[in-house]
C-alpha cells in the first residue's frame, strides 16, 4: 500500500495544523449555533427546526464555495453538497445526520440541551457527539483542504434530517438519485474509538427490525366492573403476546427468526467488555457477552402504551393498546423476512376476539464491511497518524440504516471512522464530545481524503501499466 511522501505529509501537516489553529474559536462557535438548533427528529413540534438545520448546513456549505441543495422524498430534508475537482480524480461520498433525539428528561441535563456550554474540554449539548460535532468535523476539514487547494478526490456530501427515526425515506432518495451519488469511497463518521488515544474503525453492524403491534378490542374504554370477566382485555392480550416472543431462557421463539444464521465460534470475537456488563445473562446461553452484543440477533420492547398510566386508580379496560418492539439482525438475516414472521407468528397468538395491526417503524439489514481496500487502509493510515495508535477493528451491536442501503443501491462499502467515545453519553442527559477528539477528527479527515487521493491515482496508474505491459505480451 502506498502512503503520503514523508515530505510531502510534513509540510502538508504543517500547512493544516496552523490552519485550524488560526480558526480554532471560530470553528467552535460555528459549532455551538450548529447545537442550539433543537432539530428533533421524532417530535413533529420541531419541523421549523428540522429545516433551520438543514438551511444552516447549506449556508455553511456555500460560505465555503460548496454547491449545496436540497432535496426531499417525501420526509425531513437531504441535504447534499459536491465538490468536484477533476474528472479524473477519485470520488468520496460523506454520509451525517443533522437531526437528534429528544432531549427528555430535561430535568437530568446539568446545563440547558440546546444551549452548549464548555466545560473539562468537552462541549455539551443534545447531538454534540450524534452527530453534529462530527458533521462539523467533515466540513472544517474540507474547508481546511480548500483553503489550501489541496484536494485530490472529489467529494459529495449527503446528510439527512430522519436518522434517529430509522432514515424513512432516505432509501427512495439514494435509488432515485445514484447517478449523482455515485462514488468511489464511502465515509461515515458517526461512531466511537475505543478510548481517547485509542482510534477504532467498525467493521461489522447490526440490522434492525422496530415494529409496533396494535391491539383493538371494543370501540371505547369499558367499565372493569361492569364488563369485567366478559370483555377480552386488550391490555392483557398483548402483555401474553409479548411475553410469548421471548423464552425464560432468551430464546427468540418466532418460527424460523434463526434460519441462515451461523453460530460463530471465533475466539478472537471475545474483546474483553465492561466487568458489569460481561456478569449479565440476559441474552442467548452458550455465548460470550461480547458476541451477544454484537453478533447475534436480539428482540427488545420498548415500551407499551394504553390504558390508564397516571396517578391514582381508574378502572377501565382498555379499547386500544399498543407495543413498540424491535429485532436486532445479524447476518444471514433479511429484515423484510423477519417482519413477515413477527406478523405471522402475532396473528397465531391473538386471540379471535382482538384485532392485531403491525406496521414496521424502521428495516434495514446487517452488514460486514471490508478492511483491505484502499480506503479503508488510507483510513487506517490516517488514523494512526493522528493519534500516534493504529486502530482497533471492532463489530458493534448498533444499526446505521445508511450502510445496508448504500452498499445494496452504489455498491460501496462503508469507512466507519468516529471520533466519539462510549461515555459521551449519546442519546442520554448531558451528552458530550470531546473538544479535542474535534479538532484531532479535522485533521484525521482531512489527511484521510489526501491519501486516499494519491493512493487511488497510483492505483488506477499501475492498473493501466499492467494492462498496457499485457497488451505488448
Amino acid at each position: 500500500m502506498f502512503f503520503l511522501d514523508r515530505y510531502v505529509k510534513y509540510f502538508w501537516s504543517q500547512i493544516m495544523k496552523e490552519y485550524i489553529e488560526i480558526h480554532r474559536e471560530r470553528f467552535l462557535e460555528e459549532l455551538k449555533d450548529f447545537l442550539r438548533i433543537p432539530s428533533v427528529s421524532a417530535n413533529p413540534a420541531y419541523s421549523d427546526d428540522i429545516y433551520k438545520a438543514s438551511k444552516f448546513l447549506i449556508s455553511a456549505m456555500e460560505e465555503m464555495g460548496i454547491q449545496a441543495e436540497e432535496f426531499s422524498a417525501g420526509g425531513h430534508p437531504i441535504v447534499y453538497g459536491n465538490i468536484h475537482v477533476n474528472d479524473e480524480l477519485p470520488t468520496v461520498l460523506i454520509y451525517g445526520h443533522y437531526d437528534v433525539q429528544p432531549a427528555d428528561p430535561i430535568e437530568l441535563w446539568d446545563t440547558p440541551p440546546f444551549e452548549p456550554t464548555i466545560r473539562d474540554g468537552k462541549i455539551y449539548a443534545r447531538g454534540a457527539c450524534d452527530d453534529k460535532a462530527q458533521v462539523y468535523l467533515v466540513l472544517k476539514a474540507l474547508e481546511t483542504m480548500l483553503a489550501d487547494n489541496s484536494l485530490e478526490c472529489n467529494i459529495k456530501l449527503m446528510f439527512e434530517g430522519e436518522e434517529e427515526v430509522g432514515s424513512c425515506t432516505l432509501e427512495s432518495f439514494i435509488c432515485s438519485h445514484k447517478s449523482m451519488l455515485s462514488a468511489d469511497a464511502f465515509l461515515i463518521c458517526d461512531t466511537f474509538m475505543e478510548s481517547e488515544n485509542q482510534p477504532a474503525m467498525i467493521n461489522s453492524l447490526r440490522g434492525i427490525c422496530y415494529a409496533e403491534i396494535t391491539v383493538s378490542g371494543a370501540p371505547e374504554d369499558l367499565h372493569s366492573g361492569m364488563l369485567g370477566g366478559v370483555i377480552i382485555n386488550p391490555l392483557t392480550v398483548l402483555c401474553s403476546m409479548l411475553g410469548k416472543l421471548k423464552s425464560e431462557d432468551h430464546q427468540i421463539l418466532i418460527p424460523g427468526f434463526y434460519d441462515g444464521i451461523s453460530n460463530v465460534e471465533d475466539d478472537d470475537l471475545d474483546f474483553v467488555v465492561d466487568a458489569d456488563l460481561a456478569s449479565f445473562q440476559a441474552g442467548e446461553s452458550g455465548f460470550s457477552a461480547y458476541k451477544r452484543m454484537t453478533i447475534r440477533p436480539t428482540l427488545d420492547v420498548h415500551g407499551v402504551s394504553g390504558g390508564y398510566s397516571g396517578e391514582g386508580p381508574k378502572t377501565v379496560i382498555p379499547s386500544k393498546v399498543s407495543a413498540k418492539v424491535s429485532m436486532r439482525l445479524v447476518e444471514g438475516q433479511d429484515e423484510k423476512i423477519v417482519f413477515s414472521q413477527l406478523e405471522n407468528y402475532i396473528n397465531l397468538l391473538a386471540p379471535k376476539e382482538v384485532a392485531v395491526q403491525l406496521k414496521k417503524m424502521a428495516g434495514s439489514n446487517a452488514v460486514q464491511t471490508k478492511i483491505d481496500s484502499i480506503a479503508c487502509q488510507s483510513a487506517d493510515y490516517a488514523l494512526e497518524t493522528v493519534f500516534g495508535n493504529k486502530p482497533v477493528y471492532q463489530k458493534i451491536g448498533g444499526t446505521i440504516p445508511v450502510v445496508s442501503m448504500v452498499k445494496q443501491h452504489l455498491n460501496l462499502d462503508p469507512i466507519l471512522m468516529g471520533f466519539g467515545l462510549d461515555s459521551d453519553n449519546i442519546h442520554g442527559p448531558n451528552e458530550h464530545f470531546h473538544i479535542s477528539n474535534f479538532f484531532r477528527g479535522i485533521e484525521t479527515v482531512s489527511l484521510f481524503i489526501k491519501t486516499y487521493g494519491q493512493n487511488k491515482k497510483k492505483d488506477i496508474q499501475a492498473n493501466h501499466l499492467t494492462y498496457n505491459l499485457n497488451t505488448q505480451l
